[in-house]
Order: C-alpha cells, then structure tokens, then sequence
C-alpha cells in the first residue's frame, strides 16, 4: 500500500502488516504501535514521537528515521525493532522504557535486551528512566542503560554495575598484582 500520510502531533499510527507511504506532509505522532510482522516505510521522513511513544507488540520492521521525543517504549518479551536508519532517544523529554519481569531476568543474570536492529546511527541521550511493565510499576533492584553496539548495530538495555562491584573487582585485581610481585 502507497500513498500520503497527513499526521499532526496528536495523531496515533497503528501498523498491523505493511504500510509505505511516498509522501507524508507531517509526521509529528503521540505514538506509533507496530504489531509482529508489522512493516512501516516512509522514504526518508523521520517519525517524531512526541506523547505516548512507541509499542512494539513483536518482531517489526521500521524503515524511517525515528525520533522519541518523550513518552514511553514498550517491547513484548523477545520483540526486536528492525530499523535501517537512524534512532535518536532521550534528547529532549525524559522517555521511559518498560521492562518485562522476563528482561529483568536476563538484565540481571549479567546479558543485555536487543530492542533495536539494524540502526545506522543512535544518538542516546541521557533523559531515559526505566520502570517494571505491568499493573504492579514497582521499583527495579538494578540500574540500566540503553546501549549502542556499532559493530551489530542493535540497541541494547544494559545492567549497570553496581560502584561496589566494580571497587571490589579491583581490590581484589590490586590484590593479585600484590601477591604475584611477592613471589
């Protein structure tokens, strides 16, 4: 499907299979929901994400640059967000990203969350909360960031090390320097 997209910055874009769009006069959304399987193409338009940011419901395909403004991102377990271009978040307004129970297990087992595809440019700003998804927001036992990979080009949440590990691990590094200069 082709044609005109005319969006202002109240209008919300659900995407269940595949939409391409030639031309679009203005591409300012409260949010955009992508389904499993979905494929979004604007051309070289960005989409700016202004309000209630973005759902991504499965595995999808977004072929535009995306600006998220504000709001929040919101992945279904195991969902990863193909892109070709370009991805800039946290710029402007404090965006929040929700966690499944399911990716805070992975967070806190010490491996990262694959949000992002295929992304030619990030740009990660430092405006970015985390909460737990769900009727119960309760507060997170870690601290996490988004990550930009250049090498794989995917967009990761990440576990932050707590300071005193990493004041721990090298105590006890200065500790095997010391001992192996005894010996």
């Amino acid at each position: 499907m082709g044609g005109t997209l005319n969006m202002n910055g109240s209008s919300s874009l659900h995407v269940g299979r595949e939409l391409t769009v030639s031309e679009a006069t203005a591409t300012a959304i409260s949010s955009l929901e992508m389904d499993n399987g979905a494929v979004l193409t604007l051309g070289n338009h960005n989409i700016d994400l202004t309000t209630f940011g973005l759902t991504v419901n499965g595995d999808a395909t977004l072929n535009a640059n995306l600006v998220i403004v504000g709001g929040t991102i919101s992945f279904a377990n195991g969902a990863v967000l193909t892109m070709g271009c370009s991805v800039e978040i946290g710029y402007k307004d404090i965006v929040t990203v929700e966690l499944t129970d399911e990716m805070l297990k992975t967070l806190d087992s010490g491996g990262n969350v694959d949000l992002f595809a295929s992304v030619e440019r990030a740009l990660l700003g430092q405006n970015v909360t985390f909460t737990r998804a769900g009727a119960d927001p309760s507060a997170l036992a870690g601290t996490y960031s988004l990550v930009y990979d250049a090498g794989t080009k995917n967009i990761s949440v990440a576990a932050v090390p707590e300071p005193a590990t990493g004041t721990l691990s090298l105590l006890a590094l200065a500790g095997l320097c010391a001992r192996r200069r005894r010996k």
